[in-house]
């Protein structure tokens, strides 16, 4: 157990790289941005928080980041949109991994997302060891 979250040791993101993991986590819903925030950060994680799909474009457009976890649906542009935009833009995040967030995980949902550019997909509601085994694969690739 590690800061409150019990978690295998190989699912650990911390101390696999000289620095921290640079997370964006784009998530409209306040109260899902605010548990990932809570999770990650005791993990030596550097985390980002965009509200939107306008958002984590900027943000990856501006910054270099290790992963981003976009929510499949949020306001003002959806984070389909969002992840073609990054992928297209060819910004510092061109070709860092990107999860989707949702609850949309049908086969055709899930064809849809790889096809605009995702690496993956993560359930919602979220399960916090596959967050992790993101993580680590991530760090692992970093180190």
């Amino acid at each position: 157990m590690r800061d409150g979250v019990d978690l295998p040791a190989a699912a650990d993101p911390r101390d696999r790289t000289g620095r921290p993991l640079r997370v964006l986590v784009a998530e409209d819903n306040a109260a899902n941005r605010c548990v990932l925030k809570a999770l990650l950060q005791p993990f030596d994680i550097e985390v980002r928080l965009a509200d939107d799909g306008c958002e984590a474009v900027a943000a990856a457009n501006a910054s270099a980041f290790d992963v981003l976890l976009m929510d499949a649906n949020m306001p003002r542009m959806d984070g389909v949109e969002a992840l073609r935009r990054i992928r297209r833009e060819a910004g510092p995040c061109v070709a860092a991994p990107i999860y989707m967030l949702t609850a949309d995980v049908f086969d055709d949902d899930v064809r849809r997302y790889i096809e605009a550019g995702a690496d993956g997909v993560l359930g919602k509601p979220i399960e916090i060891s596959q967050v992790f085994d993101v993580l680590s694969a991530v760090a692992r690739k970093a180190a």
